[in-house]
């Protein structure tokens, strides 16, 4: 009896630490902006394309910063992105603005995971 209490506790002291071994359970953040467009939509609107891609072999989910300086004024745009392994997805902003009326616009694109 005492036997196989030892085997069983052994195996489970066993198991407990090959997990532990293993990782640590979060996979490296592997999203990134793979390209950035300026254009205008159908109805004339200013409108920034962020292509972004998952390299990575699991899903991952991260937040998307748009900033801008737009004709003198900075703006944030914020969305959430989840991507399956190897997928691509284009996120789209559009602003209030015609595309035609802008003088200047400088945006950026930054990543981050999601907390």
């Amino acid at each position: 009896m005492q036997r196989r209490r030892l085997l069983r506790t052994t195996g489970a002291i066993g198991v407990a630490v090959l997990a532990g071994c293993t990782g640590s359970g979060e996979s490296e953040f592997t999203l990134q902006v793979a390209n950035r467009e300026i254009t205008e939509d159908e109805d004339g609107n200013l409108v920034f394309i962020v292509t972004v891609s998952n390299p990575g072999n699991d899903a991952q989910t991260g937040t998307l910063y748009v900033s801008s300086q737009l004709d003198g004024e900075e703006t944030v745009r914020v969305r959430e992105v989840s991507l399956d392994a190897h997928e691509t997805k284009q996120i789209t902003v559009t602003y209030d603005v015609a595309y035609a009326n802008v003088t200047s616009f400088s945006p950026t694109a930054d990543l981050r995971p999601s907390e």
